[in-house]
């Protein structure tokens, strides 16, 4: 092992860089209407999914809106109560 020599520094970034630019060249890039295409799909997919974010957005407001309509009118019988009439309640009684 001790005869067998490092190559110097400025040697080894040579033949490091000129293995890059080999490597380089093999890339075969994409065409224009090839990356047009997949462009029109991504900004598609995204306009999709946040259609359907903002749906379930709406959707989960509005449950969580009915939710609260009984819990205001909870003076009304057969209603739940609140946690503040509930406290209130104990705390007077």
């Amino acid at each position: 092992m001790a005869d067998k020599k490092k190559k110097n520094v400025f040697v080894r970034i040579f033949k490091y860089l000129r293995e890059c630019f080999g490597e380089l060249k093999k890339i075969t890039w994409p065409t224009f209407s090839t990356t047009t295409k997949n462009f029109a799909i991504v900004i598609l997919v995204i306009l999709v999914v946040g259609l359907f974010i903002y749906g379930l957005d709406r959707g989960l407001y509005a449950l969580l809106g009915l939710i609260n309509i009984q819990q205001v009118g909870a003076d009304v019988p057969g209603n739940i109560a609140t946690i503040d009439e509930v406290v209130t309640t104990i705390a007077a009684g």
